[in-house]
């Protein structure tokens, strides 16, 4: 799972390296060549693996205690990002101004509101401002604070989790299509929160359920195995077709709620790659080689960083070819993610563990 995280980050940075050659849709898109730059579907694939990876923690304990999971997620999350956004905003300050096309970059100036904001990362504010990805991390934290109660309180009968699950997030649907709490920064409003954390229940399911979803795995054959998979391949990379089809015949509610349930599509796949990716453990795998476990490690990191490194090459070479230009952005994110990794990530991870494991609970 690190693995395929790891690969989830690098489609990632695929897909806004290439938003430098790609103006808005382009023929990829319908072809399985989207894959390597299905930026949003990764994110989905982020927040099912992150309730798999919290559970893990929170019900493998003797006894929880929440303070000491707090300080534990806000070490892992908050200091490799704190180090970023520093590092964003020194770089806004020397190289801010427009890519040679036009669009603008980093053009909102920076002011106390905008910086508090982001060292809150909880409210619902404009996250496309200077490093557009932490969106995410908006949700990651939110739901974070919340998971272990909202653990205790649901049923643990998965098929009971899975109505729950559908139901809160159509109810956020239904608000979001109507205009309630609209997204100041990209998906960022609390309704979106309340829809993402349907999918943290979804990896919760994996972990609680998974003994018998490898059972119910295994009993297929090599075959329908490879049939499922191709499936699961084709839904991670066509079900936005669900809301584009409706978008360009210009029915706006329609294409926004169908979002909704292109989401719930790609989250069926990233939940099949889940059970794939436990049972590939017990075996030989090409997952569990050098370069996927490498971008796992640097998955977080990497995350952060490529975007404020692919603008300020963007803008400091607006004339230089642009394919080259394009990878030389992606190397050197993996070789900046991979020091930041080193000397920010891993002993930020390390201290929270510590403090963690003082009450002995299970890191």
């Amino acid at each position: 799972m690190d693995a395929l995280r790891g690969l989830a980050a690098m489609t990632v940075v695929n897909s806004h390296a290439l938003d430098s050659l790609i103006d808005g849709h382009s023929l990829d898109e319908y072809t399985p060549l989207y894959l390597f730059r299905a930026a949003h579907e990764s994110v989905i694939f982020f927040f099912i693996l992150s309730g798999y990876v919290l559970t893990t923690q929170i019900q493998q304990q003797n006894s929880f205690d929440y303070k000491k999971f707090i300080i534990q997620r806000l070490w892992r999350i908050y200091v490799p990002y704190f180090f970023v956004m520093l590092l964003t905003f020194l770089l806004f300050l020397f190289f801010h101004g427009n890519l040679a096309d036009g669009r603008p970059v980093w053009s909102e100036p920076l002011s106390f509101k905008i910086i508090l904001n982001h060292l809150l990362l909880v409210t619902n504010f404009n996250t496309n401002s200077y490093n557009p990805v932490i969106w995410s991390l908006v949700h990651e934290l939110r739901i974070s604070l919340l998971f272990p109660i909202i653990l205790f309180i649901l049923p643990k009968d998965f098929k009971k989790l899975i109505l729950i699950a559908l139901l809160i997030s159509v109810l956020a649907a239904i608000c979001i299509v109507n205009g309630l709490n609209p997204s100041l920064g990209y998906n960022n409003s609390y309704l979106y929160t309340l829809h993402y954390i349907s999918l943290f229940i979804l990896g919760s399911i994996i972990f609680n359920n998974i003994e018998i979803l490898s059972v119910l795995y295994n009993r297929f054959s090599g075959k329908k195995k490879l049939a499922l998979l191709i499936i699961a391949l084709m839904l991670f990379n066509y079900s936005r077709m669900i809301f584009l089809i409706p978008h360009k015949f210009k029915l706006i509610k329609l294409s926004l709620f169908n979002e909704f349930v292109a989401d719930w599509f790609t989250a069926a796949s990233a939940c099949f790659f889940i059970i794939i990716a436990i049972e590939l453990k017990k075996e030989k795998s090409w997952l569990i080689t050098r370069i996927p476990l490498f971008l796992g490690k640097i998955s977080y990191s990497l995350y952060l960083l490529h975007l404020p490194i692919i603008i300020v090459f963007f803008i400091l070479f607006p004339t230089f070819n642009r394919p080259l230009l394009m990878l030389i952005c992606v190397v050197t994110g993996v070789i900046v993610a991979y020091f930041t990794n080193k000397y920010i990530e891993k002993p930020a991870a390390i201290i929270g563990m510590r403090r963690k494991a003082i009450t002995n609970i299970i890191p």
